[in-house]
């Protein structure tokens, strides 16, 4: 399936199509602090620690996910599916042309998010294609945002080095 994420000024959206199925709004484009929200409910994105490299994503008090940053450079997304914990690992590839694969702990592709720089704008849009076996993950929509966040946190971390 396709998918592609628009850039607003301090917000994106996911849409299949016409259909919009959420938001994700940043505070300002300085702060990785921002809020999901999805069918309704919302989710707030919070880094952690003196680093800010621990992310944890919370509906309400609770923590669904967490995101930190391995030694290889990529992205681990620990989020609980179905009551089972599951982990996903975003990698970055390509320079010119921004590239990210979310692969399963099976080192299964499930999305891939290739970036696409508008210079009128100074914005970026994702077209993001999906996996089967990602279609047939519970709470997708959740992960399909999680990774949009975690794709803009490689790209601002890229930015500023």
């Amino acid at each position: 399936m396709e998918y592609s994420a628009i850039s607003q000024n301090t917000s994106f959206e996911i849409k299949t199509g016409c259909q919009i199925l959420g938001k994700l709004t940043y505070g300002n484009w300085f702060k990785f602090n921002s809020e999901m929200e999805i069918a309704g409910k919302k989710y707030d994105i919070e880094p952690k620690g003196f680093w800010k490299k621990n992310i944890e994503i919370k509906n309400d008090t609770q923590i669904i996910a967490v995101l930190k940053m391995n030694w290889n450079g990529d992205l681990v997304i620990r989020m609980k599916l179905s009551g089972k914990e599951e982990e996903f690992v975003l990698k970055h590839s390509g320079f010119f042309k921004e590239k990210f694969i979310l692969t399963s702990h099976q080192n299964e592709d499930l999305l891939i998010f290739e970036a696409s720089y508008r210079w009128v704008d100074m914005i970026y849009n994702y077209h993001i294609n999906s996996s089967e076996n990602f279609e047939a993950t519970s709470d997708k929509t959740l992960l399909l945002f999680i990774t949009l966040y975690a794709a803009n946190y490689f790209m601002w971390i890229s930015a500023s080095i």
